[in-house]
C-alpha cells in the first residue's frame, strides 16, 4: 500500500469514526465568539476545513438565524444550532437555513433538533464512506456522485419553493 492509499484509508477511518458531541457533552458555560470559532474548528478538524469565522457567527446572530449571545456569551443550544448549521451552509442559503431551523424548532426543543441531526447525520456520514468512496475510484462512478448531489439539491430546493421543510 502506497502513501496516497495509506492517506486515503486514514481519511475513511476519521471520517468514519467522527461523531459529533451529544448534547450533553456541547459546553455548557458560555463561550465568548472567539472562543465558540476555535471550538468550531478543533472539532470539525478531523473530518474537513469547514470553517466558522467570527464574521460568519455574528452574522447569524444579525440575521436572527440563532439568538443574540447574553453578556457576549453564547450557550449550548446556540452551540449545537452552530455545529447544523456549519454542516449544512455548504447545501443551503442562509435563508434556508434559517426556515429549517425555525421549521423544526416549532416542533422540538433545540436538543432534540441536534440529537436527531446528529444521529442522522452519523448514519449518512458511515453510508457514504464506508459503502460508496471504493465505488468512486471510475470517472463514471465520480460523475455519477456529482450527478446524485446536483439531483439532490434539485429535490431539496423543491421542498423549500413548496414550504415542505
Amino acid at each position: 500500500m502506497g502513501r496516497k492509499e495509506k492517506e486515503e484509508a486514514k481519511l475513511i477511518v476519521d471520517i468514519t469514526n467522527f461523531d459529533l458531541p451529544s448534547y450533553s457533552e456541547i459546553p455548557s458555560v458560555g463561550l465568548f465568539l472567539d472562543q465558540c470559532v476555535k471550538y468550531m474548528g478543533e472539532y470539525f478538524s478531523p473530518i474537513s476545513t469547514l470553517n466558522l469565522t467570527s464574521s460568519m457567527i455574528s452574522n447569524y446572530v444579525k440575521k436572527d438565524i440563532i439568538a443574540n449571545p447574553v453578556k457576549k456569551q453564547y450557550s449550548r443550544d446556540q452551540l449545537a444550532l452552530l455545529m447544523v448549521i456549519a454542516l449544512v451552509k455548504n447545501v443551503l442559503s442562509l435563508d434556508e437555513v434559517d426556515l429549517l431551523l425555525k421549521s423544526y424548532l416549532e416542533r422540538m426543543s433545540t436538543q432534540e433538533l441536534y440529537s436527531f441531526f446528529r444521529e442522522i447525520y452519523k448514519r449518512e456520514l458511515i453510508k457514504v464512506w464506508s459503502n460508496e468512496v471504493e465505488d468512486t475510484k471510475t470517472e463514471d462512478a465520480k460523475l455519477t456522485l456529482i450527478i446524485r448531489t446536483a439531483v439532490q439539491k434539485l429535490h431539496i430546493d423543491y421542498l423549500f419553493s413548496n414550504n415542505e421543510i
